[in-house]
């Protein structure tokens, strides 16, 4: 059989695109025969029937893909139409954009997450932090008695923690050839910058969110300590007994961890305790830089990171327990939009896409330990150098 040579080139764009998508595959096994992507070989090929929805509903010149699935709720006269909705990403691509941001983020990996199915959540929390009466949890105390004595009635002390859902949208363009020559190539391309861009974004908030109409973030929560810097110290960098006594006041040391400016490593490196009129270094390992030097700091991991604020104020150096931080997210939140005319002089699509979450710290206050007037949070930071 001869071919013509538009025929052989489809042919060849045929094989190429089979073997890609069997790369693609192969590039993500989770996602290979789960019956659950929506019976897209791969997220490029998802975007590219977008697409050619939106061409349908505007010119009627595209195609619209029975596997896309509407949002929920579309007027059933319109329920193939982006502009009544958008279509929902099949649940494997939705669930990859939002979980594996969140386990490969820095910070929230190790947060508490919880998949919300409405708009809003209140949730118990602890109410009572301060233990000097010796009460724990606001409520409870235990005491021996004696054979027959009776025992006083008591209960903790809790409050409810609301959790409203915000919305949080980005957009993506894509020209037109990418979308229609390579759709399976496309797709590891574009699921890492949607995936590494909604994990830097939530780690922004999860730092320095308001609260107002946004996460409340760490940086702004009435649980974080923030240690004084000790009288006369000069320098923007901590010293040995600023981290020293950031630790103290750690509650959950053993699952605390560093978040540190970039900008630290030269100070944190020439750390030392003064002893005399000179000093003993106390972060510089056995063997210098030849090993993995820098990596603990009073056993707990250090995590450099570019979110931390400037070196010399508040946030460029944290200590904290990130499973005391709550993510809550919608349920199947993700959902994506195209515009071909937003960029349509640039013969490029543009991709909404649109999630529900909130965040905050679990604890509404520092903990008052019994014997102790040296308040105890799992977030801690230190405070402005001059």
């Amino acid at each position: 059989m001869r071919y013509s040579e538009e025929q052989f080139e489809e042919l060849i764009r045929t094989k190429v695109n089979e073997q890609l998508r069997a790369r693609n595959k192969a590039y993500n096994p989770a996602r290979a025969g789960s019956g659950d992507d929506g019976g897209f070989d791969s997220f490029g090929e998802f975007l590219k029937c977008v697409r050619n929805a939106e061409l349908k509903s505007k010119f009627g010149t595209g195609e619209i893909d029975d596997r896309l699935e509407t949002k929920a709720g579309s007027p059933s006269a319109r329920e193939q139409d982006p502009a009544w909705g958008g279509f929902l990403i099949p649940e494997s691509f939705r669930n990859e954009l939002l979980s594996v941001a969140l386990e490969e983020s820095g910070f929230l990996k190790d947060a508490m997450v919880l998949p919300l199915a409405s708009n809003n959540i209140s949730i118990p929390a602890i109410a009572g932090f301060d233990r000097s009466a010796g009460m724990l949890y606001g409520g409870i105390s235990f005491r021996f008695i004696s054979e027959e004595e009776q025992l006083t009635a008591v209960r903790p002390k809790l409050q409810q923690i609301g959790l409203k859902l915000k919305k949080l949208g980005g957009l993506c363009f894509i020209s037109s050839e990418l979308l229609e020559d390579s759709p399976v190539t496309v797709s590891p391309l574009y699921e890492r910058l949607f995936r590494e861009s909604l994990r830097y974004t939530l780690e922004e908030y999860a730092l320095y969110g308001s609260g107002a109409a946004e996460p409340l973030g760490i940086l702004n929560s009435p649980c974080l300590i923030t240690v004084d810097i000790e009288q006369g110290q000069s320098g923007k960098g901590p010293i040995y007994e600023n981290v020293l006594n950031m630790f103290s006041r750690c509650y959950g040391k053993s699952k605390a961890v560093w978040y540190a400016s970039d900008d630290l490593l030269p100070t944190l490196g020439v750390m030392n305790l003064a002893v005399g009129t000179g000093g003993i270094p106390v972060f510089m390992p056995a063997g210098g830089a030849s090993g993995q030097p820098f990596s603990t700091l009073f056993g707990r991991p250090i995590v450099f990171s570019d979110h931390m604020a400037t070196v010399g104020t508040v946030g460029d150096l944290i200590l904290a327990d990130m499973s005391q931080f709550i993510v809550a997210q919608k349920s199947g939140g993700v959902r994506f939009d195209v515009s071909i005319h937003l960029k349509f002089d640039y013969d490029q699509s543009c991709f909404r896409f649109i999630i529900r979450t909130d965040m905050m710290p679990w604890w509404s206050g520092p903990l008052t330990p019994r014997h102790s007037s040296q308040t105890l949070s799992p977030f801690v930071a230190l405070a402005t150098r001059s």
